[in-house]
């Protein structure tokens, strides 16, 4: 059983699952797959999604999740949900080398002030 969202957090009702698939989010799946058979734990993709819901509970009004649950059933959402883990890592790397020449413009004004040796 999945907790109520429409009386918001720490209001939680018992309801019928949302019928939320594993399937629904592909990384999800597949990763849950990978980890119980390395771990050989009994622990399910259900399991994560009972961890998660609390989290939406408290950032979302009942009516936005209505509205995203319509979204990520959209071609447009599921495209989104298959594009956006490389998203996530490619703007991981993006703000790496970002901050990477952030710390390099720094670190020169440092010893140019004299505050470092170069080396």
């Amino acid at each position: 059983m999945l907790p109520d969202l429409s009386r918001g957090a720490g209001h939680h009702v018992e309801r019928p699952s949302l019928g939320i698939e594993p399937k629904t989010f592909p990384c999800l799946a597949s990763r849950s797959a990978e980890s119980q058979s390395a771990r050989g734990s009994e622990r399910k993709a259900e399991d994560l999604v009972e961890m998660i819901v609390p989290i939406y509970d408290r950032n979302f009004s009942a009516e936005e999740i209505d509205g995203l649950m319509v979204f990520y059933s959209s071609p447009l959402g599921k495209k989104v949900l298959q594009k956006l883990p490389v998203i996530m890592q490619e703007s991981m790397q993006a703000g790496k080398e970002w901050g990477g020449e952030i710390y390099k413009k720094v670190l020169l004004k440092l010893q140019q002030k004299g505050y470092l040796k170069e080396g």
